[in-house]
């Protein structure tokens, strides 16, 4: 079991001296991928007031009573302040307030313009986005952190190999999208990481296709992009096969996609940028012509969310930084006809990539 209570310690520290930095007078945070982050408790957002406040001097979590026992079975180092129903929980923030001083608060960009008013009545006077601060800290991912998206993606490997077994000759999209989620519970993933993506025949030259009531059918392409969460951290795996037999030109972009991503996975080096990775899979696949029908990125962060920084396109110049966690998944999609992506994780270990993943990316036909 991963314990995470040293390594919240030490986030809190980071913010902290982040805030002295800056000159401001606390960060503002609800249930979200930062608040999680920042204090080791996986809550949903809700209609009672949830949130973490933080000052140079102090870390405070005010709840509702009703979640109190269930908080201090976290990692949460700080304060915890709880209001009953009936109560004003703003009252508990202003306190933190009145007691920090607070003029010049962090906040996310997606607060809501309700607790903007709420927190200039409370004499806060500006404002500033935390949201680049934090996306900064998440690209490079601890050891706790890089175990946690292991077992994310073992066990939803697990989950998919199950789910194959069940393949059969009619079944729908939305079928099969159900057998793996339900999958993803047997093998204690706490939820899905994103919603499948189940996609047969000429669907799945959608690249982000929702599962339909379509029925598989001899020599449909089967593109399966699915992840589930373990403690909190995200999994993110693709991968294509073919029902029953595969047509000539489908075997054909296999191949230029599964060449395309695994040059892109074994070329990267200590200089490499996110943008080169993009652009080694691209000319591939636009040498093999299909160019065009690559109609994405070549992949994205991974950690808490399932997308986050960096993201690998062309305008990311930036160098790899050591830790950091990323798909690659080129794809080629044929409009009406199907599609293929190959998406692997990884994690950069500062001389290459080291890949996450097990399955086999051999074209299978089931």
């Amino acid at each position: 079991m991963v314990d995470f209570g040293n390594e919240i310690k030490s986030r809190i520290k980071l913010l902290q001296r982040w805030i002295s930095e800056e000159n401001i007078g606390g960060i503002y945070l609800t249930p979200g991928d930062n608040f999680y982050y920042s204090s080791g408790f996986n809550a949903d957002s809700m209609e009672r007031l949830l949130a973490v406040i933080i000052t140079a001097e102090r870390s405070v979590m005010v709840s509702p009573l009703m979640l109190e026992d269930q908080i201090r079975g976290t990692p949460w180092p700080g304060e915890i302040v709880t209001w009953k129903d009936g109560e004003d929980p703003y009252k508990c923030v202003l306190e933190v307030f009145t007691n920090g001083r607070i003029e010049t608060l962090a906040v996310e960009n997606r607060i809501g313009y309700s607790d903007v008013l709420r927190f200039k009545k409370m004499g806060v006077k500006k404002f500033k986005f935390s949201d680049s601060m934090f996306n900064s800290l998440r690209i490079t991912k601890t050891k706790n952190e890089i175990e946690l998206i292991s077992m994310a993606i073992r066990l939803s490997e697990a989950s998919y190999v199950k789910a194959l077994e069940e393949v059969h000759r009619g079944m729908t999209e939305v079928e099969l999208a159900g057998i793996l989620e339900y999958q993803f519970k047997l093998n204690s993933l706490q939820s899905v990481a994103f919603e499948s993506i189940v996609a047969f025949g000429e669907n799945a030259a959608i690249p982000h296709h929702v599962p339909s009531g379509r029925k598989l059918r001899s020599g449909d392409l089967v593109l399966i992009d699915f992840g589930g969460k373990y403690m909190g951290y995200s999994s993110d795996t693709t991968r294509t096969c073919a029902y029953d037999k595969i047509q000539p030109e489908m075997k054909t972009i296999y191949e230029v996609v599964k060449d395309a991503q695994e040059s892109a996975l074994h070329g990267i080096k200590r200089d490499s940028t996110y943008a080169s990775i993009d652009k080694t899979a691209r000319d591939i696949i636009t040498k093999s012509g299909y160019g065009k029908q690559f109609t994405h990125r070549v992949g994205h962060g991974l950690g808490i969310a399932v997308h986050e920084e960096p993201y690998l396109n062309s305008l990311n110049k930036q160098v790899i930084q050591k830790n950091a966690v990323f798909t690659i998944e080129p794809g080629i999609y044929l409009k009406g006809r199907g599609g293929v992506r190959i998406e692997d994780t990884v994690s950069f270990n500062g001389e290459r990539a080291m890949p996450f993943n097990k399955l086999s990316k051999e074209l299978a036909v089931i």
